[in-house]
Formats: C-alpha cells, sequence, structure tokens
C-alpha cells in the first residue's frame, strides 16, 4: 500500500475537500464537546468550535474509516503541527465556498 495512503497528508485532505459536492458538509449546532461528526454521506461541522482541526478530524475519518479513533487523532495532531498558513487558507476557502452554497440552497427551499 503507498505510503500516502497509510498517512494521509494536508493535500490527500484538500483533494478530498475539492472532490466533494457542497452539501457534504453542513454546520450544526452539535452539543457536548463534539465539534465534528463524519455521518457516511456528509459531515457535519460546529461552526463554534475549531474548524481546522475539527474538518481535518473528520476529513482523515472519512478518507480513512479504518483508522481507530486513537490513530485519527494521532494523525490529526501531526497535521496540525505541520500546516502552513497556505494550506489552513486553501482549506476554509473550500469549506466556506461549499457550505455557503449548501445554505443558499436551503434557504432557497424553505421560501418555495
Amino acid at each position: 500500500m503507498e505510503n500516502s495512503l497509510l498517512q494521509p497528508n494536508i493535500q490527500n485532505i484538500i483533494e478530498f475537500l475539492r472532490s466533494k459536492p457542497p452539501h457534504f458538509f453542513q454546520f450544526k449546532r452539535i452539543h457536548g464537546r463534539t465539534t465534528g461528526i463524519f455521518k457516511g454521506d456528509h459531515i457535519e461541522l460546529d461552526y463554534r468550535k475549531d474548524l481546522i482541526q475539527t474538518i481535518l478530524h473528520e476529513c482523515l475519518h472519512a478518507i480513512r474509516p479504518d483508522l481507530s479513533e486513537t490513530k485519527v487523532i494521532a494523525t490529526e495532531k501531526q497535521l496540525m503541527r505541520v500546516i502552513t498558513n497556505i494550506e489552513v487558507a486553501t482549506v476554509l476557502s473550500i469549506i466556506s465556498k461549499k457550505i455557503l452554497s449548501t445554505e443558499k440552497h436551503q434557504s432557497y427551499l424553505q421560501r418555495e
């Protein structure tokens, strides 16, 4: 197995983010300590909490569903240590455009 598949990196996550349709990412108010949830067909993010770390964490679950929670957390922490400002900006840009599209679509549907 290729090393990048064993150890996802920021570029894997950016490619993953770009590949998903807008509705894959959703803002939700999540109660408790949870900051995000990968639900198989979408990721829910609590915008009141740490978005970058949560996005990385939930994308790791989506990219590598076979990883244990402990390994996801360890990989997330490693990525948070090496992620650059431009990579953070790229992740936020992709997510914000997709969530804005989803929110506009949902708002349109509510008016009908």
